[in-house]
């Protein structure tokens, strides 16, 4: 097998690590700090923008590998890195196309306009919530990585569930306690994504702290569906669109449940542990750079509401900032694997041969110099007064595209706009004296989704003119 792999196999064309043509054992071992998007970045220097990373693996550096293997047209399938949750059943995990078709159309039901509109309000109201926690401090030295985190678990809880936060200390406690938990449960996904046999088989071990950590967080969002099915009158939330939809669909109780347990789940982590990160850097940026973020105060002023999120997005200095903070710090850094079809795939000019794994490191491709210009700087401009700074707009996809496109985009850019808008008018925001936040990315790790370092924060109070 060594000797297929070394001298005969058909990706042997691709360069890379030697150890990678036999086993994708060597990737876990260099990511024991879970920094595979710095581990790529290292590759693609060394090998080029193809680099062979497995037995029958090939990531790749180009822009347009994003619309080839996710975008309208494409015949790419979902690897079996997939599978690793099972025997959970998830829309975002599911690798037949067809039933993730279905289970798309049922999610859609839960973001028309009319729905997302229920859900800003919300957003507003937890958002206050999160800006009191703010004013308990104003002066003074803050824990922002918890505020946040805690801000989107208890949102994500009410637009999900419709589970009010504060009214039971008990349950509070109990849901905080989950969030923790997937933090915890989260981390496995760093070392071990790049072989996902292994994945799956330290999933299937309880014992292990770890995994209990993550067992414990499934378990709760199981209870979450189960307490929210007995709710007989509330507002919609998504989980009322899942839970009717299920309902007209001729399923066996047993499969109702089964998808809507995966749903639940989906609701946790893509309805907080993408939007915290976000946050986290937006606010580390914020910091970072008072010029830019002036900009979005003086902008704000013309407004006649901070609520209206349209107008929000409107902002040049707005969308400026929250993409070049997707751009540098994607939600997923490194994750997202497609197969090729049967025929193979072409991709800058590079056949790929058909049933590879292909890895498109978003983290990577979106700092590549070849599609913007000073591509490790923070430049907001680049996305309006500045468009000679973007070479190449389809190095850009934070959201993904096509049928594995991010269904909560809207809802997500609601959270990040209304928060940026509320704390802004009326906080000027800066890093505790002797700090300059350097740890929020220097101790980033890549856990699927993105884990960035600890954003300790002081936010001083500026005149309400908005």
């Amino acid at each position: 097998m060594t000797l297929y792999r070394t001298m005969l196999h058909r990706l042997n064309g691709f360069p890379g690590p030697f150890l990678a043509k036999v086993t994708k054992l060597w990737h876990a071992a260099h990511l024991f700090d879970s920094k595979n998007h710095l581990l790529l970045g290292r590759l693609h220097q060394q090998y080029g923008n193809f680099v062979r990373t497995g037995p029958s693996e090939v990531t790749v550096f180009e822009p347009e590998v994003l619309g080839a293997v996710d975008g309208p047209g494409s015949h790419c399938t979902k690897a079996v890195w997939y599978d690793a949750l099972q025997p959970e059943s998830l829309v975002n995990t599911t690798r037949d196309n067809g039933i993730h078709t279905q289970r798309r159309r049922m999610w859609n039901n839960a973001f028309t306009p009319q729905a997302l509109s229920g859900y800003e309000d919300q957003i507003v109201f937890y958002a206050r919530r999160f800006e009191k926690e703010v004013a308990r401090s104003v002066g003074n030295p803050v824990d922002a990585s918890s505020l946040i985190y805690k801000f989107t678990f208890d949102l994500m809880g009410e637009v999900a569930f419709s589970r009010n936060a504060g009214q039971d200390r008990l349950r509070d406690q109990q849901w905080h306690a989950a969030m923790t938990a997937l933090q915890k449960g989260m981390a496995l996904l760093g070392p071990l994504s790049p072989v996902p046999w292994l994945l799956h088989i330290g999933l299937s071990l309880p014992f292990i702290p770890i995994v209990r950590d993550w067992n414990s967080m499934v378990a709760f969002c199981k209870s979450c569906i189960d307490d929210r099915i007995k709710l007989e009158e509330t507002d919609h939330d998504i989980s009322s669109w899942l839970i009717d939809s299920s309902q007209a669909k001729a399923l066996s109780e047993e499969e109702r449940m089964k998808w809507l347990y995966g749903d639940a789940i989906t609701m946790v982590i893509a309805g907080s542990d993408t939007v915290a990160p976000s946050l986290v850097f937006l606010f580390y940026h914020m910091a970072l750079h008072p010029g830019p973020t002036e900009a979005i105060r003086k902008d704000l002023q013309t407004l006649d509401s901070l609520h209206d999120v349209n107008a929000l997005l409107s902002l040049p200095s707005m969308t400026g900032f929250i993409h070049e903070t997707l751009r540098l710090y994607p939600t997923t850094p490194t994750g997202g694997y497609r197969v090729t079809p049967p025929e193979g795939l072409h991709v800058a000019g590079r056949y790929i041969p058909g049933g590879t794994t292909v890895v498109a490191p978003a983290y990577n491709i979106g700092r590549l110099a070849s599609c913007f210009q000073r591509p490790d700087e923070f430049i907001p401009e680049r996305w309006s007064s500045r468009p000679d700074l973007v070479l190449n707009k389809r190095a850009f996809a934070p959201f993904k595209q096509g049928r594995y496109s991010c269904i909560g985009k809207k809802l997500a850019l609601a959270e990040l706009s209304i928060v940026v808008a509320l704390i802004v008018s009326k906080y000027h925001i800066r890093f505790p004296p002797g700090e300059d936040g350097s740890w929020v990315v220097r101790d980033m790790r890549d856990c699927f989704t993105a884990k960035p370092g600890q954003l300790n924060l002081v936010f001083d109070a500026v005149d309400d003119r908005c």
